[in-house]
């Protein structure tokens, strides 16, 4: 209808009201005329439906208009020039009566958007496009239709619509309850009919409600009722903006025999947020797991993942057994979203997998469980899927081994490959991301030069200056690219500050009167008796606004203390980050909590200033909700990523109090967090925390501790480690042989090469990535063992031997094609430590 209008449009039609096409002069039921570009006059002035032209007119010419199969008929056209673009007119709205109903109301063309976008309707009727493009004055009533209409198809359209436009009335709200009810209309219509009725604010829950006991299945005196499940459907989809999910109503189903609901039911569970403590999981949830239905199996074990359910683990495992891929890959996927130690081992071993979906299913667990380092070493994989998903990664990775890994998908063969890459760094600091966008530039592939172009213009406008056009390489794309480069070099470069990590900045300079005034306000304050004359003060200082933080922070960075009522009273009214840090005073886990997470977003591509851990420090003491301080874990695992925290004196004490803090308290995964932070970044003094940890009764913190005495311990502490050596978890064992081994301890050394002959093959690969994580040239010979294994133990074997004994067997260029065979007889042939 849009074509035709616009057809009209451009032949100096005029369009009136009416749905008939015929020699009365209308065209598809809509009246034309053809005239000048002349000043709308009113509808009735312009055109009379169904006459013919004034006799007043000029003389005209005869053309012609086919329309359908009738017969052309002559309609008359000025002889004076026609506008190119006529203005499209409209008759008054024809007198609706139920003998001619507009047709388009007649019909059932509902249909169903699969991919619906957030604002839109599910349900939408292509036809009724045809009358609502016109003019507001010009469209049907449809809300007349509701009063005089008959006929249940053509009620439903209008009452539909007239939801859809937002119009609200008892008379609306019947006619779409009538509609729902109405056994004469097909079923998609009545589930549209749903969701327009769901949309009005005068429908309640309990409304909704009551349709749902309507339609869904009963068992009556053993006779069962399936109901209508396609109503069902539609309200599972509508309900949630009524009924909490918290309601009884959404754990019913789940027990259902429609496993189309089943699944639905499923799906809203495993999309809901599990941090809203007003909602359980329903244990019907973990019963699924056993459904018939592959798609219901996967759905259950990712749902129970998400909700960190008691039985997930159990259930992920025996899931990756399942008989159809798509549940093992959704086993895979709820490993990364359980997020435990003990999920993420399990998943380890797949970055191996033969099966391309396998690997892709398990990089993307690994990135939903922020294991980056783990994933980025799938970085060279075959299968470009899981090469997209490490480069969407490096969205959280600004650092180093990033820009390694974004500059070598700078060549990757895949399109998708260097475009998720360019989209992952946008964020990254202009010295490490320019560069790069620069250089994609340039690239071969042209999705690659326009996507690199839009996204460095939007971050840079003044490059716009130079009209890159990156769809073609011509001799002008590169001299604008030779351009863009030089003033880069000229006038961008030389501003970013040591063109690496991108430091805390101050808002504004300070001038020395600034900071003498607040040095005075500061003693001041610190000697007032009374709280007027401290007010007074906190109100000059309010008054400096966003200058008064460079000030603090270089007072604090000179070794003079801000007072902690300060960081309460004045800091969180003259800066937004402040104001979120007040949030950590706050009684309710869930504020503290949400604090947390907006100062990870924070301090994903800079270095937090000194003021802020010092604030940060005053807090932790009080924190005793286990996710505040995990999320404080990640805050600090994050900003070590980056080069420019080795300034940050504050950080290390802040993270120091925080590992001390985290062992006083109960949660595991929290000492183990305490332990794998100090393996890093602590010192000798620090063995006696570790020396405790290992009487905890949970593996994964005795690993933490193990592995971080090996690096903070000496052989003093061998006693200590020994017993651990015939620990039942193997894992331990390997543990507690690499710590004996790296001391010199020669019974450490014989343990490894016992368990390399005797254990599993699991223990086998355990040691190889043991040997990899601690990069001990004087374990290779271990290695060289091993190479006789088959699958995923010779290929890290083989991967991990170049980088710990600093040599390969061949040229990279000679790599490529040789046989693994080969390299494994090479291997053995070269001598290693």
């Amino acid at each position: 209808m849009a074509g035709i209008l616009m057809m009209l449009a451009f032949s100096g039609c005029k369009v009136g009201k009416g749905l008939s096409v015929g020699p009365e002069g209308s065209f598809l039921g809509i009246p034309v005329e053809i005239g000048s570009n002349e000043t709308p006059g009113t509808p009735s002035e312009n055109l009379r439906a169904g006459s013919v032209l004034s006799e007043k007119q000029p003389k005209a010419v005869e053309t012609q208009v086919a329309v359908h199969d009738e017969t052309p008929k002559p309609l008359q056209v000025t002889e004076r020039d026609v506008n190119p673009v006529q203005q499209v007119r409209f008759a008054k709205p024809v007198e609706i009566s139920a003998a001619e109903p507009f047709p388009q109301l007649q019909e059932n063309t509902w249909v169903k958007n699969l991919k619906p976008q957030s604002g839109h309707w599910r349900w939408t009727n292509t036809k009724m496009e045809e009358l609502l493009i016109l003019p507001e004055p010009y469209r049907p009533n449809f809300e007349a239709f509701l009063a005089a209409e008959t006929n249940a198809l053509i009620r439903a359209n209008a009452a539909i619509v007239s939801a859809q436009e937002k119009s609200a009335s008892e008379a609306l709200s019947a006619a779409l309850l009538d509609s729902i009810h109405s056994a004469a209309l097909p079923l998609n219509m009545r589930s549209a009919a749903i969701e327009a009725y769901a949309s009005l604010d005068s429908t309640t829950g309990e409304d909704l409600l009551q349709i749902f006991d309507t339609y869904f299945e009963k068992t009556d005196s053993g006779k069962s009722n399936p109901g209508k499940p396609e109503l069902v459907l539609e309200l599972l989809n509508d309900l949630p903006d009524k009924v909490p999910l918290s309601s009884s109503y959404y754990a019913k189903p789940l027990e259902g025999r429609n496993e189309k609901i089943r699944l639905a039911v499923l799906k809203l569970w495993r999309d809901a947020d599990p941090a809203d403590r007003t909602l359980q999981l329903p244990d019907a949830v973990a019963g699924c797991v056993r459904d018939r239905v592959p798609a219901i199996r996967a759905a259950a074990v990712e749902t129970l993942a998400k909700w960190k359910h008691p039985q997930a683990f159990a259930s992920l495992e025996s899931a990756l057994r399942d008989p159809t891929a798509n549940v093992r890959c959704a086993a895979i996927h709820g490993l990364g979203l359980l997020n435990t130690q003990e999920s993420v081992q399990l998943l380890l071993p797949m970055r191996n997998n033969p099966s391309s979906p396998v690997r892709a299913s398990t990089a993307s667990a690994l990135f939903e469980a922020g294991n980056f380092d783990a994933l980025y070493r799938m970085a060279d994989d075959e299968d470009a899927k899981v090469r997209c998903i490490t480069a969407a990664a490096l969205a959280k990775s600004e650092n180093d081994h990033g820009e390694q890994i974004a500059r070598k998908y700078l060549r990757d063969p895949s399109p998708d490959v260097q475009n998720a890459m360019l989209e992952a760094i946008f964020d990254w600091n202009a010295a490490r991301a320019y560069p790069i966008y620069l250089e994609a530039m340039d690239s071969g592939l042209t999705r690659s030069r326009i996507t690199a172009a839009k996204l460095l213009t939007r971050r840079w406008p003044e490059m716009a200056a130079y009209d890159f056009q990156p769809e073609v390489k011509t001799d002008k794309s590169r001299e604008a690219l030779k351009a863009i480069h030089a003033l880069f070099q000229r006038d961008v470069l030389p501003s970013l500050e040591d063109n690496m990590e991108m430091e805390f900045v101050s808002v504004e300079s300070h001038s020395d009167t600034t900071l003498r005034q607040v040095l005075s306000l500061l003693e001041t304050y610190r000697d007032a008796q009374d709280r007027e004359t401290c007010v007074q003060i906190e109100s000059r200082l309010i008054n400096l606004g966003k200058n008064l933080v460079p000030v603090f922070e270089e007072i604090s960075a000179g070794g003079i203390p801000i007072p902690e009522s300060l960081y309460v009273t004045v800091l969180p009214k003259v800066d937004p980050m402040f104001e979120r840090l007040a949030k950590f005073r706050a009684k309710e886990a869930a504020s503290r909590r949400e604090a947390a997470t907006r100062l990870q977003e924070d301090a994903k591509y800079k270095v937090l200033s000194p003021l802020v851990y010092s604030c940060l420090k005053m807090q932790l003491l009080q924190e005793n909700d286990d996710i505040v301080q995990i999320r404080l874990w990640e805050l600090v695992n994050r900003q070590m990523g980056m080069k420019a925290v080795e300034k940050n004196d504050v950080f290390r004490e802040f993270a120091h109090q925080l590992a001390e803090h985290s062992f006083a308290q109960s949660s595991p995964e929290l000492h183990r967090r305490a332990c794998e932070y100090l393996k890093k970044n602590g010192t000798s003094a620090d063995v006696g925390y570790l020396i405790t940890e290992l009487q905890s009764s949970t593996p994964s913190v005795i690993r933490a501790a193990l592995q971080a005495i090996r690096v903070l311990g000496n052989a003093d502490q061998t006693e200590l480690v020994r017993p651990y050596l015939t620990h039942p978890q193997t894992l331990i064992v390997i543990d507690a042989a690499m710590t004996l081994h790296h001391w010199g301890v020669s019974i450490g050394t014989d343990t490894l090469q016992r368990l390399t002959h005797s254990g599993d093959r699991m223990t086998r690969l355990a040691i190889v990535q043991s040997i990899r994580d601690t990069n001990d040239p004087t374990l290779s010979f271990l290695l060289i063992q091993m190479l006789d294994e088959p699958g995923s133990i010779r290929s890290e074997a083989l991967d991990t031997l170049p980088g710990l004994t600093g040599k390969n067997i061949a040229a990279p260029q000679e790599l490529v094609g040789m046989p693994v065979e080969e390299r494994v007889l090479r291997w053995k042939k070269c001598p290693v430590p």
